[in-house]
């Protein structure tokens, strides 16, 4: 049976459909290049709806019930690959407790992404969600498994389908960790899908958590506890998922939407909220500068794991082991302390102008500190018994008024008292409430839900018709959620129980209707095939598009005619006008150099929308226009006298934007032209590596990778690469009259080259240390030749560098070694770098005469 997939729908960014059926796959044992990530298949395991592969990991020496992790990888990833980036089994040997991981295919959908999005395969008791729950129970038929510990997590399209997990099957999962993903039913098609992951979906917490609570209609169970770790600078599911997440699953347990605890770790923000007993049920992990991935901490430390890869980054805290340590995987402290307050009196009238505010506290392993709340403000903590704080009554208003405490041990489990009141205070409260909006006047898609907040308890009375609100209009306790579906002029005011009123605050809101009910991503062809287009559409979009360019279509609702249309064509579309101008940067021949002969100009120009084309000019007088990158003239200059030159690039974009470089010369000496010899030079990987430290150079390492980095590490240090070239085969009368240098890319974090940034190189005759071999000392070794030559910014493959400078091609040695120093000129402020390879990777390239 065939059914419509998403042909991508997390980690790239088009959309498309495809006809899938399902298929299984053989049995075997997969383990990655590290020993850690060894799985085995398990071929049988229930009706597989959802035709899933299983993979267990059983460590030795389990001798009693034992819980379970089930991992389910994002989309591109597999398997292996995802228990080798998050090593559960290390967590698994160590706590002992068992590991599955589940695996979806490319039949299922193009991009192996689990199915979050189809109702099908998120429902319980089919589908895809049915296949990982049937591999739960077949550990439990081959294992001796605690039923009631046993837990999934996911990343990405993982991780949304791990939500669903804990809301289709709560009374199997007894918490969940989710990794970039989003609430359960953000989405149950592909258009929605598209919306929920960017900029995603705002509900209120009672709508999101209905949503859960549908995915087992009549559970009356317990629900899991739940982890959400997101990338403050995640593109792909952007961060109001995360947020909207701790809306679902705080009110699926009831509780409300504020911190009970948060801390910073590791630069990071850490939230946890509990129920009034003080259990820990939702937190989340916000880790700060981290796009779409999964945090790791690789070390040996108690705290630290996993490995870099794909769609995970070290940003110095493993979540496995923090997602294991809230379920209580880590067999550590689980019992909470007692507290009881004993000071004041429950019901107490107080005249005085201050009172004792006291606590008894215990706790097996030890209480260390208790926190005094009143009218839950904190006013007070105390680290030693006997615990208690001073109150001063003249800093509140007469009434009564409610005492709470909190106790905390050192596992982090705390214990509240909270049934203390007293009547007393001698302020006179005269400041008005401070109110605030979440959601700022403006233009919002299909709906808009803003939250009124206040500083204290206040009363917020509103109108959403333009009038001005009195204490006789619609009214509602802070914080307030609202929604609207239509154009709103909403105006508010908020008044505190001692009858103090803000100013009245104007919000306007214009609500879109989206013209079209679905969209889908292909090429010209591709959306002819599946109907979209007549043959005049197609050969339309054909010639605007290119046959073999994805573009997206959207499907107009019947009032705007029903057809398939592009963004141009939807109802209302005002197309921006381009202001931005392109940039362009003459990166051969350098400026101050020789030429001679032939040489070829190149500039490298980029723009916002696309560059239309590059002129290039010598002595001002126009030579030759190119219009598709590379961007390159091949000037001849035996047309030019034997003098200096300059070379100007001017670069257009389809708008008429232009961006120009003027500041190249050139000499012209063609007084010894003859023919040249062009010869590479191989780097020497025995040689070759990179150094990291400080900016101010201090801390100096050697770098262990065998590909070479440069640029910032994730460990705040900076990279620079050493190559080396044995360039003694070069004639002693020869005069070099060209050289450059090539290098391949490995792989790239982040963008190295923002912000302008440039990466120089620095060349040295002979060694920049004492040997040819990396040392700590060439991080700052001065150089022969300083900034001889630039590599422009890229991502994959060879890229050529400028040609090198006169002082350059005066550094290459024709009796030894010629080093090179590869760095950025400017340090990069978040994590920033690209790995390059060594050997046949790395070539220096020399024209001589």
């Amino acid at each position: 049976m065939k059914r419509m997939r998403i042909l991508a729908v997390l980690l790239i960014a088009v959309f498309g459909l495809i006809q899938c059926g399902k298929q299984g796959s053989p049995d075997n044992t997969l383990a990655s290049s590290d020993s850690r990530a060894t799985i085995t298949q398990v071929s049988s395991f229930g009706t597989n709806p959802g035709s899933l592969a299983m993979y267990k990991y059983a460590p030795a020496g389990i001798t009693a019930a034992a819980p379970l992790v089930v991992a389910l990888h994002g989309c591109t990833q597999t398997a292996s690959e995802y228990a080798n980036n998050t090593d559960w089994n290390s967590l698994a040997d160590k706590y002992k407790f068992y590991v599955v991981f589940a695996e979806t295919n490319s039949s299922n959908n193009s991009s192996k992404c689990f199915n979050w999005f189809e109702s099908g395969d998120i429902a319980r008791g089919g589908g895809e969600a049915l296949s990982i729950k049937q591999m739960v129970d077949k550990m439990k038929a081959d294992y001796s498994i605690d039923a009631s510990r046993v837990f999934v997590t996911g990343l990405s399209a993982g991780g949304f389908m791990t939500v669903a997990m804990a809301a289709a099957y709560p009374d199997v999962f007894a918490g969940a960790a989710v990794m970039a993903g989003g609430p359960y039913k953000c989405a149950t098609s592909m258009t929605a899908a598209f919306s929920c992951m960017s900029p995603g979906v705002d509900k209120t917490p009672a709508q999101w958590g209905d949503l859960a609570r549908s995915g087992y209609s009549g559970y009356s169970g317990s629900y899991p506890l739940i982890s959400i770790w997101y990338g403050t600078t995640d593109g792909t599911v952007k961060p109001l998922n995360s947020t909207e997440l701790v809306d679902q699953w705080t009110n699926v347990h009831g509780i409300d939407q504020t911190e009970d605890f948060t801390e910073s770790v590791a630069g990071s923000s850490h939230k946890v909220y509990k129920n009034a007993n003080g259990d820990a049920l939702v937190e989340i992990w916000a880790i700060a500068s981290m796009g779409h991935a999964i945090t790791v901490d690789p070390g040996t430390g108690e705290t630290q794991g996993g490995g870099t890869g794909s769609y995970s980054i070290d940003k110095n805290i493993y979540s496995s082991y923090w997602a294991a340590k809230f379920w209580g995987l880590d067999n550590s402290d689980k019992e909470a302390p007692v507290v009881n307050v004993t000071s004041p009196a429950n019901g107490a009238t107080i005249t005085a102008g201050s009172t004792t505010l006291a606590a008894s506290a215990s706790d097996n392993a030890g209480v260390v500190k208790v926190e005094f709340y009143v009218d839950g403000v904190l006013k007070s903590t105390d680290t030693s018994a006997p615990y208690e704080a001073t109150l001063d009554l003249t800093t509140i208003v007469n009434g009564s008024h409610s005492v709470k405490a909190i106790a905390y041990d050192a596992a982090g489990n705390t214990a509240t008292d909270n049934d203390t009141a007293f009547t007393g205070g001698t302020y006179v409260d005269t400041v008005a409430p401070v109110l605030s909006n979440d959601k700022a006047s403006g233009t919002y898609q299909m709906s808009v839900s803003p939250v009124i907040s206040a500083n204290e308890a206040a009363t917020i009375y509103y109108t959403t018709d333009g009038s001005t609100p009195t204490v006789n209009s619609a009214s509602g306790a802070a914080p307030l959620t609202l929604s609207f579906s239509a154009d709103t002029t909403l105006k508010f005011f908020g008044k505190d129980p001692s009858g103090n009123a803000s100013s009245v605050q104007t919000f306007s809101y214009v609500v879109e209707i989206l013209p079209y009910t679905e969209t889908a991503s292909g090429t010209a062809t591709e959306h002819y095939n599946a109907g979209r287009l007549d043959v005049n559409a197609y050969l339309a979009y054909g010639q605007e598009y290119g046959y073999m360019t994805a573009f997206i279509l959207y499907h107009l609702k019947a009032e705007f005619g029903g057809t398939w249309v592009d963004e141009h064509d939807l109802p209302g579309y005002t197309p921006t006008p381009d202001t931005t101008v392109p940039t362009v940067n003459i990166t051969a021949p350098t400026n101050g150099s020789t030429v001679s002969a032939s040489v070829t100009v190149t500039a490298a120009a980029s723009d916002n929308i696309g560059v239309a084309k590059v002129e290039f000019y010598v002595d001002g007088t126009l030579k030759a226009t190119d219009t598709a990158s590379p961007y390159e003239y091949v000037l001849d200059t035996t047309t030019l006298t034997n003098a200096s030159h300059s070379i100007k690039a001017i670069a257009y974009d389809a708008a008429n934007n232009t961006a120009t470089d003027d500041d190249t010369s050139v000499t012209v000496d063609n007084t010894q032209q003859g023919t040249t010899t062009t010869v590479e030079f191989t780097s020497n990987s025995t040689d070759d590596g990179y150094v990291k430290a400080s900016a101010d150079g201090s801390g100096a390492a050697v770098g262990t990778y065998s590909t070479i980095a440069i640029g910032r590490g994730s460990d705040g240090k900076f990279n620079r690469a050493i190559l080396s070239f044995d360039t003694s085969s070069l004639p002693d009368s020869a005069t070099i009259v060209r050289a450059y240098i090539v290098v391949t890319a490995s792989s790239v974090s982040g963008t190295p080259w923002a912000n302008g940034n440039s990466m120089v190189i620095d060349l040295k005759t002979g060694n920049f240390g004492s040997a040819s071999t990396t040392e700590t000392t060439d991080w700052a070794s001065a150089a022969t030749a300083s900034q001889a030559g630039s590599i422009d910014a890229f991502t994959s493959g060879t890229k050529q560098s400028s040609d090198l400078s006169a002082a350059g091609l005066s550094a290459i040695s024709k009796t030894g070694k010629t080093q090179a120093k590869l760095r950025f000129l400017t340090n990069q402020t978040t994590t920033a770098y690209i790995f390059i390879t060594q050997g046949t990777g790395a070539k220096l390239v020399v024209e001589y005469q």
